[in-house]
């Protein structure tokens, strides 16, 4: 299974890729389903990469909580190119998927407009193949959501108002 989705951003490429890759463990600062992020700090990271990768949290719960293991496995600073491993951590048993692999690339085009593609080719689970179907549209759902808050934290330097109502609810 492999899904992907696009979002083009009226920004350069530099401001675009300092969000997604210099500043990767404040995914918490703009991406509304995650109310905390921080930074691995153990481990090799991927040549070139600014860090190891990011533990996503979920609920309010820490550690104790849903995590996403989220590890940089493949960077390419130059031509705006890395690869992310995520696993999640502490999760139901019925969770679907192992893990994902999002491919995340940004390509300028033109002064001020930059796309970004992600990529996801999620591992799934034996029950997860039954799931299929409305997993897509999750997939796609979820990641469209992602993707315009952060077009959105890109050009006005803000969270997305959908950030802004779970950290005040």
């Amino acid at each position: 299974m492999k899904v992907s989705i696009k979002v083009l951003i009226n920004s350069p490429i530099g401001d675009v890729w300092k969000v997604l890759a210099d500043d990767f463990d404040k995914a918490g600062d703009w991406m509304s389903p995650v109310p905390k992020s921080h930074k691995i700090q153990e481990g090799k990271s991927a040549s070139g990469s600014p860090m190891v990768g990011r533990i996503c949290e979920f609920t309010s719960k820490g550690a104790q909580g849903l995590l996403a293991n989220e590890k940089i496995t493949f960077y390419d600073g130059d031509k705006h190119l890395m690869t992310v491993e995520i696993v999640p951590k502490n999760g139901p048993g019925l969770l679907p998927i192992v893990k994902n692999t999002l491919d995340i690339s940004a390509i300028s085009v033109g002064d001020d407009q930059t796309e970004v593609i992600w990529t996801a080719n999620p591992q799934l689970k034996p029950h997860g193949y039954v799931l299929y179907p409305l997993l897509i549209l999750g997939f796609k759902k979820g990641f469209g959501d992602i993707l315009e808050e952060l077009k959105y934290f890109v050009e006005t330097g803000k969270p997305h108002p959908r950030k802004l109502k779970k950290i005040n609810s």
